[in-house]
């Protein structure tokens, strides 16, 4: 399912079936979802977007989904979290998990400039460096809308971790952001660090999540501070795969209750991996 039509989908070309619906933000999404689960018989979903993660877990906690469906998402309190930022943050900061000083827009710390972020954003869209002479004017009268938070400094990290509490498992790369395009990395150094795993399991245990999951950390001047986390896979996680490392099997495997060691391996150092475009001919409009 996507919010775009079928012809502008390339993994359409792989799918039995393809629904268009709505934004996963919108009211009318909830009605589509649990139509798509009951008529297709789904029998594992793993939502991406962040409001669309606390709607499945809201939805399977009041039986709008059924029990039957293994739905890959945290507990609904930390499904929330991660659709809120300014909750997140408090969250993290209240279990040890280091983040930047942040702060609702309508009410920011003393500072001559922010990192400005929709409380509610997804992939980077409207995040930005703004000055505090600025900043009422950009988030006008809905500055309960956004957060500020401290400048960090680079590199920008993704780490993609996945843990099994059930068996003590858990295993973690880090992806230095080398070239980052719409809010992906295209060119990425991977690499394992030892303080970045530990704060992979603090943060697993936060949130109670299990099977993969990604979180992006950045500097200040007390060391490593994590800036956002997607309980699930992240769009350059693929990017492990390569070395051998494949946290969505990993994932779909935890879910399904196989054994996800068999998808993990040896990093060999340092690895650099890129990314680049192919073409795919979808045909006429549908």
């Amino acid at each position: 399912m996507d919010i775009n039509p079928m012809h502008l989908v390339t993994t359409a070309l792989l799918t039995d079936h393809f629904e268009q619906v709505p934004l996963s933000a919108s009211p009318e999404f909830s009605e589509s979802l649990v139509r798509i689960v009951q008529h297709y018989k789904v029998d594992t979903y793993l939502p991406l977007f962040p409001k669309e993660i606390e709607l499945a877990a809201r939805l399977r906690s009041n039986g709008s989904i059924s029990a039957s469906v293994k739905l890959m998402t945290p507990p609904p309190a930390a499904s929330a979290a991660c659709a809120d930022k300014w909750m997140l943050c408090q969250l993290l900061q209240n279990r040890g998990v280091p983040v930047p000083k942040t702060a609702p827009a309508s009410t920011p710390f003393a500072a001559k400039e922010f990192f400005l972020k929709p409380k509610n954003g997804t992939g980077s869209l409207g995040a930005r460096v703004v000055k505090k002479v600025d900043l009422s004017e950009i988030v006008g009268g809905r500055g309960g809308d956004w957060i500020v938070q401290e400048i960090c400094m680079p590199p920008e990290v993704t780490v993609d971790a996945f843990y099994d509490p059930a068996h003590g498992f858990s295993r973690v790369i880090c992806r230095e952001r080398i070239e980052v395009k719409s809010g992906v990395s295209t060119k990425a150094r991977l690499y394992e660090d030892e303080e970045l795993n530990l704060i992979a399991l603090v943060l697993a245990k936060a949130l109670e999540l299990a099977g993969s999951f990604c979180f992006q950390v950045m500097r200040n001047p007390g060391g490593w501070v994590v800036t956002d986390v997607n309980p699930r896979p992240g769009a350059a996680t693929a990017m492990c795969a390569t070395t051998g490392n494949d946290f969505f099997a990993a994932s779909f495997a935890h879910c399904w209750g196989e054994d996800a060691r068999r998808f993990f391996g040896l990093l060999d150092g340092e690895q650099f991996v890129t990314r680049q475009y192919a073409e795919f001919l979808m045909g006429p409009r549908s």
